[in-house]
């Protein structure tokens, strides 16, 4: 719609609209994710706001946790808390890694 037209009120037939063929029309993405450190505990992968968790594991010592999680296509980074620290993470290329040295 050219920013010059009004809007009528009135919705057009999907067959009328005209969409970007690169369009992304997935709305989550699944990611590898692959976390170390040093000693065991809970790691927790969040969002950077709200009070919940996308995935929740078990950090061992010396080994690696390793899983495969949905985010939605949005999140570009998500927030890491490993006993009592926090850690702003980006996702790149699908991919989420850290290590708590």
């Amino acid at each position: 719609m050219d920013v010059k037209e009004k809007h009528s009120g009135e919705s057009k037939p999907m067959t009328e609209l005209k969409v970007d063929a690169n369009f992304n029309w997935e709305t989550t993405r699944c990611i590898d994710v692959r976390l170390t450190g040093t000693s065991a505990g809970v790691v927790y992968i969040r969002p950077l706001e709200g009070d919940y968790y996308f995935c929740k594991g078990m950090l061992s010592s010396g080994a690696d946790f390793a899983t495969k999680i949905t985010l939605p296509s949005y999140v570009k980074e998500v927030k890491l808390t490993f006993k009592g620290l926090v850690r702003i993470v980006s996702v790149n290329d699908n991919r989420l890694e850290y290590n708590f040295k």
